[in-house]
């Protein structure tokens, strides 16, 4: 095989993903090992190379490093909901709005007043402070120091909603399994332990801050993201602009950034030999690998950096994609969680798809220009092909993860790269001339008079650079104005870039040539079959079809303190409420990003149970994003129907009890309350509508916000297999009559973690345990999800799939 190295890593990765996920373990893992060893050993003829064992030695790798890394305790995860004293070295800072990002190293902790023991841990600290953008160079002095403090401890929140976010899977990657919130007023800043990390971190906080008073605000925050990677400084419309005009890699350090600075080193010491040269590249790369914060993207850039230099000095061939499977091979061991960020999958898919594609399509090209004897195809090509190349490649996993597709990108980022190239050699001479401004140090002369010319100067030239780059974002905010896009299914994903790289790939050329189409169709086959299951073997999709979204039929969302569900049912889309805060799009942020991971892009039925804002605003928001077929409020709203105003829709059905919306076979909504005797003045919990829904054989009771004195006059029979307890378990809602008469089997409180209302009320919580009802909270599991439903049985778990209750129905009992 030409390229062991990228079979070697994809191996490993598969390793890491087989333990993560659980769908071997290690005595699956033995006797593929004993099986591979009697092949390797009695069919000598048959593998002539040792590369089955090598490639099982490192899908092991990948499952024993996985496996270690999950089964490791971390001494500070003990320390959660409590408060602790911890000191460390800061290894890292970022600036957020009036707080403080810290990476902190610690070595020591234990209770307030001590003692104190040692500990090897890394943990994020949120530093309350003043607004910092005035004086980055005072925030960026944390770095390298030795601190102690005295915070709150917490677990990081894993994904709250299905497709959700993973935050504490995120931070795994970076090798931190914990938080803490700490006032500056607790906190002591020692003596400098790392004085080379500190000395380049207040220097870049200098930097940033002379050219901030020097630049336009917009301009400057495009240049730090762009030298940096550091986007704090940067408007959220702007931000918009450049993920929609397809230019945000821009601002993730990489090979961009590293492949201009080892050129404009090697140029500045061509004179000098050449292991000197490298070496001084070395050093400059390395130094701003740490002024970027040392991110994954930067990693992969400079580690093939330096296989490059290796390459040369010892005579080797050098190759795109070998060395970033050599790179990547050693983040994965050094933390398997890289696996999972999207940051570093699409750092190393657009090497991939540089290093299969590129090839092929520069070759088509040159034939067509020697074919149509048009030497403008060869230039156009040349700049184009780059771009269509990565944009082909990175389209279905942006679309996967960020939930959306920017065709303009292909126009743009020619121009976009050509500006970042003039950029980024201009602000790293501005960050030269404000070092050398530091070593010359001459009190007021000539000296000081030129650099701060020089340094107003090249300012300029930044800043002129910086607008026509923010010109080139304004496609960009034409299509943000159009909302995201649905995601790709999963397993439609791996099956495109299974197709993808063997299409490329060397062996399909190879088997083409030889005229072995049987071969052919069977590796394809095979390799787009094996794409095609890895989903659902996984558990990232219910069923083995690719096609096929991973939506369960029944889903409590997590919007914080409010109610939501969303019903699946065939081509029906439904929402129960929307949540809704003062302060959050609930709409933008959790609403729209959920349903659009699931491929929804309408909804057909809203109810809204009463005119509450955390009922009501979220499908307010929602609809002014993704339209909004039918609006089911109660009858009493008839009166005053401006209540609903905000939410956009195509018509307004009103209900109350006795009524039935059904939607299809196996699809029912049957309205309890509000009955005829409710009025319009009445209150808003008092109006709120109660439905019993009914879904593929399981009754789901749906109570809104409905106190005690409404739950008692309800005459209709409730009976149950789950129920949504009314108003977030409060204590002025669910009495005890009424759950021995509703009977469910399993309860769900939709209620926010910490919430100011004390809910759910300790009575709800004890009266349906001991009740024999089992609870699923919002708040402790996030969002719950009825995955499945049996013949005599279903299943509810939360959105990490951690927590699961397998339940018998009602009628089978």
């Amino acid at each position: 095989m030409r390229r062991p190295l990228t079979a070697f890593c994809f191996a490993e990765a598969f390793g890491i993903l087989a333990a993560y996920y659980g769908f071997i373990d290690y005595r699956h893992l033995c006797l593929l090992g004993a099986g591979v060893f009697i092949v390797q050993k009695y069919r000598a003829a048959l593998l002539r190379s040792a590369f089955p064992l090598a490639m099982l030695a490192f899908f092991a790798c990948g499952y024993l490093g996985m496996s270690h890394h999950m089964d490791t305790e971390d001494g500070l995860c003990a320390w959660d909901g409590r408060v602790a004293h911890l000191s460390g070295i800061v290894q890292k800072v970022e600036i957020k709005e009036h707080a403080l990002a810290l990476t902190l190293r610690v070595d020591r902790c234990g209770p307030p007043g001590g003692p104190y023991e040692p500990l090897r841990s890394k943990t994020l600290v949120q530093l309350d402070a003043a607004d910092t953008s005035e004086d980055r160079s005072a925030a960026y002095d944390m770095a390298g120091r030795r601190i102690s403090f005295e915070g709150r401890m917490s677990l990081p929140s894993g994904r709250r909603n299905p497709g959700g976010f993973d935050y504490a899977l995120y931070l795994r990657s970076k090798g931190i399994r914990t938080l803490c919130r700490v006032s500056r007023y607790r906190l002591d800043a020692g003596e400098v332990r790392r004085p080379v990390m500190h000395a380049l971190a207040v220097q870049k906080g200098r930097f940033l801050d002379l050219a901030a008073a020097r630049m336009d605000p917009d301009r400057f925050s495009l240049m730090a993201g762009l030298l940096f990677g550091e986007k704090s400084a940067m408007a959220d419309d702007i931000s918009e602009a450049f993920r929609y005009s397809g230019m945000s890699h821009l601002f993730a350090v990489s090979g961009l950034h590293v492949g201009l600075l080892y050129g404009v080193v090697l140029t500045c010491v061509k004179r000098r030999s050449r292991s000197a040269a490298y070496g001084i590249a070395s050093a400059c790369i390395i130094a701003y690998a740490a002024l970027a914060n040392f991110s994954v993207s930067v990693l992969r850039a400079a580690g093939m950096a330096g296989l490059s230099m290796l390459a040369v000095l010892f005579r080797r061939r050098y190759d795109l994609t070998s060395a970033a499977s050599a790179v990547s091979v050693l983040l994965m061991t050094a933390n398997p969680f890289h696996v999972f960020d999207a940051g570093f999958q699409l750092s190393f898919l657009a090497v991939y798809s540089m290093g299969v594609a590129l090839p092929f399509v520069d070759l088509k090209i040159r034939e067509l220009a020697d074919r149509r004897k048009k030497e403008w195809i060869r230039k156009a090509g040349s700049v184009l092909a780059p771009c269509a190349v990565v944009q082909a490649g990175m389209a279905p996993l942006t679309a996967f993860h960020f939930l959306m597709f920017s065709p303009v990108g292909l126009f743009v980022n020619p121009p976009a790269l050509f500006l970042a190239g003039l950029m980024l050699p201009s602000g790293l001479l501005l960050f030269l001339i404000s070092v050398f401004s530091d070593i010359v140090t001459v009190r007021a002369g000539a000296e000081t008079a030129v650099f701060e010319g020089l340094f107003a100067a090249t300012a300029g030239t930044v800043d002129a650079l910086a607008s026509l780059l923010l010109a080139l974002s304004a496609p960009g905010r034409i299509f943000s104005e159009t909302g995201l896009r649905p995601a790709p299914p999963i397993g439609l994903v791996a099956v495109f870039y299974a197709g993808f790289f063997f299409y490329f790939s060397e062996m399909r050329h190879i088997l083409i040539r030889r005229k072995k189409h049987a071969a052919l169709a069977a590796v394809t086959a095979a390799g787009l079959l094996s794409a095609a299951l890895l989903p659902y073997a996984a558990g990232l999709s219910d069923s083995p079809l690719p096609w096929k979204y991973n939506a369960p039929p029944v889903v409590f969302l997590d919007v914080g303190q409010g109610d939501c569900i969303h019903i699946r049912s065939g081509p029906y889309n439904i929402l129960v409420d929307g949540g809704g805060h003062y302060y959050t799009d609930v709409g933008r942020t959790i609403l729209e990003p959920y349903l659009l991971k699931h491929g929804i892009t309408r909804i057909d039925l809203a109810f809204v149970t009463h005119a509450d804002l955390d009922h009501k605003k979220g499908v307010e928001e929602l609809s002014a994003r993704m339209p909004v077929d039918v609006l089911a409020v109660p009858e009493p709203y008839r009166f005053n129907p401006d209540r609903f105003d905000a939410i956009r829709r195509s018509r307004t059905v009103y209900l109350s009890a006795g009524q039935t919306v059904a939607l299809g076979e196996d699809v029912s909504f049957r309205v309890l309350w509000p009955d005829a005797s409710v009025t319009a003045s009445a209150g808003e919990n008092s109006k709120s509508l109660v439905l019993l829904l009914s879904i593929e054989g399981v009754d789901v009771l749906l109570t809104g916000d409905v106190e005690r004195a409404e739950e008692m006059r309800m005459t209709a029979g409730y009976r149950c297999d789950i129920l949504k307890v009314a108003h977030h378990g409060s204590n002025g809602s669910t009495g005890p009559e009424f759950v021995a008469r509703a009977a469910p089997a399993y309860a769900v409180i939709s209620c926010g973690r910490s919430n100011a209302y004390g809910h759910p009320a300790p009575r709800v919580v004890e009266l349906l345990e001991n009740s024999g009802i089992m609870v699923g909270r919002t708040d402790l599991h996030g969002a719950l999800c009825l995955r499945s439903a049996a013949v005599d049985s279903y299943v509810l778990e939360n959105a990490r799939r951690e927590v699961r209750w397998i339940i018998r129905k009602k009628e089978a009992q």
